[in-house]
């Protein structure tokens, strides 16, 4: 069937409806063989499992053909939590090749196809529906699963916790732009966006290299070009698209504007992730310290936003007295409270960073 849609396209000749029937009448006897194998082999399940994971292949086959873009994500959410269920209530060990496949699946959906520049250009109820209820799919997925599929909970986890990023994004990003427009000098808040979707991503990917098998080179590589996707990305918030260098507005009050997603969201993205993962100490690090960096860069933005206003942010506006005993203030706390953190954890590092803040 994959075959015959790849060259094929059937549905351009016959139909969308008949071809997606051959689909499902496919999935029925799928069914029905699924439920002759349970009555007749026992506690062996295997073929029982083999069956049922084609059935549900042809339902989410037939569902691609007919369904819409958000239907049809969802529609592949549901199929990985009727896994979920399915091996919940019969035991169906092999359910979790299943769920891996359809978590792939969803990520290429949420990212690529149709992806997230769909996301941005439909309305916020339809995004929110598609993005929103893959999530609850996901975690209601992971609840179900028995404990000792601890390899699929793994794979549950991470793509939940990509999608609820891209779930928090996108509502941002619908919210911003319903308040500010989509017009010229917004670029720094769409990219910082951007980057933290895409670092959701990436970290998702090196979580579920934590449940081993043959598909860990892939997800390594995935995870190495979702993270350069969030560095160019972020880059461009720091350089290109910087309200800094003129060209860009500040919308928002005072602590709660558009460098907000620019910027925080970002590092926060990266701290958790250092937080969250137990991958090497290298990654950790190398995710820990740009965290803190983007978080004291928003930091002295937001001052100069309350002294400068989002029109007059360029640096060549200049610095007032006022916005540059701020930044002193707010570095020599931050020292302080680096100093402190350093005398109770006995740490050279932190003294020098401390010592290198004042």
């Amino acid at each position: 069937g994959l075959a015959l849609e790849v060259t094929w396209q059937p549905a351009t000749l016959i139909g969308a409806w008949p071809w997606a029937l051959h689909a499902l009448a496919l999935g029925g006897l799928m069914t029905a063989l699924a439920a002759r194998f349970a009555r007749i082999d026992g506690t062996d399940r295997l073929r029982a499992a083999l069956a049922t994971l084609s059935a549900l292949a042809c339902l989410a086959f037939a569902l691609t053909v007919i369904l819409t873009d958000a239907a049809l994500t969802l529609a592949l959410a549901a199929t990985v939590l009727a896994a979920a269920a399915l091996d919940r209530r019969f035991d169906l060990a092999p359910m979790t090749g299943f769920i891996t496949a359809g978590i792939a699946a969803l990520g290429y959906r949420l990212l690529a196809d149709p992806g997230l520049d769909w996301a941005v250009e439909v309305g916020f109820a339809e995004m929110f529906l598609t993005y929103g209820g893959t999530l609850a799919a996901l975690l209601a997925a992971r609840a179900l699963l028995p404990e000792a599929r601890s390899r699929a909970k793994l794979f549950l986890e991470s793509a939940a916790w990509s999608a609820g990023g891209m779930t928090a994004s996108l509502t941002l990003y619908h919210l911003i732009e319903g308040m500010t427009g989509h017009a010229a000098g917004q670029e720094h808040w769409i990219t910082g966006l951007h980057a933290t979707i895409w670092t959701l991503a990436a970290l998702a990917q090196v979580m579920r290299m934590g449940g081993g098998g043959p598909l860990r080179l892939l997800r390594l590589a995935l995870a190495v070009i979702f993270g350069l996707v969030a560095l160019g990305f972020e880059v461009a918030a720091l350089s290109l698209a910087n309200p800094l260098f003129g060209g860009q507005t500040v919308a928002g009050p005072v602590l709660l504007n558009t460098l907000i997603p620019a910027y925080l969201l970002p590092a926060l993205a990266l701290a958790a992730g250092a937080a969250r993962l137990s991958g090497p100490k290298a990654l950790r690090i190398g995710l820990a310290v740009p965290a803190p960096a983007l978080a004291v860069f928003w930091a002295g933005m937001a001052i100069r936003h309350l002294w400068q206003g989002g029109d007059a942010m360029g640096i060549a506006a200049g610095i007032t007295q006022p916005e540059l005993y701020s930044h002193t203030v707010a570095l020599l706390l931050v020292g302080a409270a680096l100093f402190t953190r350093a005398l109770q954890r006995r740490s050279d590092l932190l003294r020098r960073a401390g010592m290198a803040v004042i």
